[in-house]
């Protein structure tokens, strides 16, 4: 597998496993989590990178708003699949990513799978940092800090569906993308950094910590969000 090699070949580390998961799929999910399971005994750091941003409706195989469904449904069902095997007393970690429109994506938990084109991007970065907010104090007790970062608006790809999005990006949002190795550096931050970042449930903006509103986090909405999230992908928070 070409990254697997490159990754082996630059830092010289043979322990390098390649899984198959496909956060848009349930059922990926949940083979992924048994398979890493059976493999492995411990898990200390999750980092949970995906992001999608779709111009036309469409659904996950499971009937889920696609946006919704891979940048936060998936990552929600694999992270409590995944939970067990954080050991206690440690320093382990779990690092969301969001993004800085998650402020656009403020909604009723009974529109969350409802397509909205940008919208629903910006709905599915605001679930997540809600359910940080939510993971970090209840696994607080278990020495789990949970993060959630902004890495900045990355040359990924992730505009490429529509050509007069390229278009746009090339001549107004070039100046303001950054490279995928500056992206990279907030996120290895958080998972790495070996002091200073006990504290848990923080919003970061590149490398700086933005404190949020407590009007944007209400308790009632956190919860309820948890609640129908555990039952729409059948498992327990």
């Amino acid at each position: 597998m070409p990254v697997r090699d490159e990754i082996c070949a630059r830092t010289g580390n043979a322990l390098v496993d390649v899984l198959p998961l496909d956060l848009s799929s349930l059922a990926s999910v949940r083979a992924f989590a048994d398979t890493f399971r059976s493999t492995y005994r411990r898990l200390n750091v999750l980092i949970n990178n995906a992001g999608i941003l779709a111009f036309t409706k469409g659904c996950t195989e499971d009937g889920f708003e696609q946006t919704v469904g891979v940048n936060f449904l998936g990552p929600f069902l694999l992270t409590s699949l995944l939970l067990p095997l954080f050991p206690g007393g440690e320093d382990n970690r779990i690092i969301n990513l969001t993004s800085m429109v998650w402020q656009l994506g403020s909604f009723e938990t009974e529109r969350l799978l409802t397509y909205r084109g940008l919208k629903a991007y910006a709905v599915s970065k605001y679930a997540i940092l809600l359910w940080t907010v939510y993971l970090a104090e209840k696994l607080a007790i278990r020495g789990i800090t949970v993060q959630a970062v902004h890495p900045g608006v990355v040359r990924t790809g992730i505009f490429s569906q529509r050509k007069w999005y390229d278009v746009l990006i090339n001549t107004v949002m070039r100046p303001f993308l950054v490279s995928v190795e500056k992206g990279a550096r907030p996120i290895l931050r958080l998972a790495l950094e070996p002091q200073g970042l006990e504290k848990t449930a923080r919003y970061f903006r590149g490398m700086r910590e933005k404190p949020v509103r407590k009007k944007y986090l209400p308790a009632k909405l956190i919860n309820e969000l948890m609640q129908r999230s555990a039952d729409w992908v059948n498992t327990r928070i």
